[in-house]
């Protein structure tokens, strides 16, 4: 999916999500609701649902016409590689800090029961629907201040990301308050009856504020 955002489609990378999302649920209904393979057949329908979007964005890629070609023969190590790690290497421990705290915390809730888990598994869920916004401007302001800067034009760049940024920060403010105002009521949909929505009252509040 980066390779269309970095040239600026990003209704491709659309579509893969699209199907991948139709393929994984109606893996859901057969293997978990009809044929009751619980966690395995969960397992399976995701796994088989990415490997279905990750086929059919490789064929799409390579028959549509971009700005660059797409063979075989590129896949292979370079003299810019070298760059490329130095460049992605601080992403990346930033992004296995960030991943590694939330499998301790998991861990750590977990020990804590079966309400305390599911309470904070629907928190995180309320939480992802919190970030949305955000993250679609994260994906997308990446690629055009990586395009402005390496055209030479940082003016442009400097201002597409404090737009950005202001409009992630607002939209994220605004949803996390309308969440916390009404959070019971979003948080009784799951299961009005259960204890856990209580843990995922206040993993949620916590959030939002």
């Amino acid at each position: 999916c980066a390779l269309p955002i970095c040239v600026g489609d990003s209704r491709t990378p659309l579509i893969f999500v699209a199907i991948a999302s139709v393929v994984n649920i109606i893996g859901d209904l057969i293997l978990v609701a009809g044929l009751k393979m619980n966690v395995a057949g969960a397992a399976i329908a995701t796994v088989l649902a990415q490997a279905v979007s990750v086929i059919l964005s490789l064929w799409i890629i390579k028959r549509k016409k971009m700005a660059f070609t797409f063979k075989r023969k590129h896949f292979r190590f370079g003299s810019e590689v070298p760059h490329f790690v130095i460049l992605g290497l601080p992403l990346t421990v930033q992004s296995f800090i960030t991943n590694f705290s939330f499998l301790a915390l998991n861990a750590f809730v977990n020990r804590l029961g079966l309400d305390a888990s599911s309470g904070y598994g629907v928190a995180q869920k309320i939480q992802m629907f919190i970030m949305l916004i955000p993250g679609a401007l994260m994906q997308s302001m990446a690629p055009f201040v990586s395009q402005n800067v390496g055209a030479g034009d940082e003016k442009r760049a400097r201002s597409g990301m404090l737009c950005g940024q202001g409009i992630g920060c607002r939209s994220m403010s605004s949803r996390g308050r309308g969440i916390g105002c009404r959070s019971m009521s979003l948080r009784g949909r799951f299961d009005h009856q259960r204890p856990d929505i209580g843990c995922g009252n206040s993993g949620s509040s916590f959030i939002c504020c």
